[in-house]
């Protein structure tokens, strides 16, 4: 069985400027990158950005799944701090907060 994990993250409260978009394309030469979206999918290798680090600077919420079944997503609340929640197959359910 091959590897596959997805990765989206969403911008809401307000769009990416042209260099912030440029930087994330330092990360990925596959990614889908607009002003309001970061998409990309890995069959082999791993994610080389930051989670938490992107949450709090560009994004509001993300989302990540891999064919294994870990699925992990966030989202800013109003106050502007980041949740993620994680599950694992077999596995309990874990949430980490981080003050944007």
């Amino acid at each position: 069985m091959s590897e596959y994990q997805y990765y989206e993250f969403q911008a809401i409260d307000r769009p990416l400027t042209d260099d912030e978009q440029k930087t994330l394309r330092r990360y990925s030469g596959r990614a889908m990158i607009t002003a309001t979206r970061f998409v990309n999918s890995c069959s082999y290798g791993d994610f080389r950005g930051d989670e938490s680090e992107w949450m709090a600077k560009y994004f509001d919420a993300f989302l990540y799944i891999a064919n294994w079944g870990t699925h992990r997503s966030a989202t800013a609340g109003a106050r502007k701090q980041a949740k993620l929640h994680e599950a694992t197959p077999g596995g309990g359910a874990a949430v980490m907060t981080s003050d944007r």
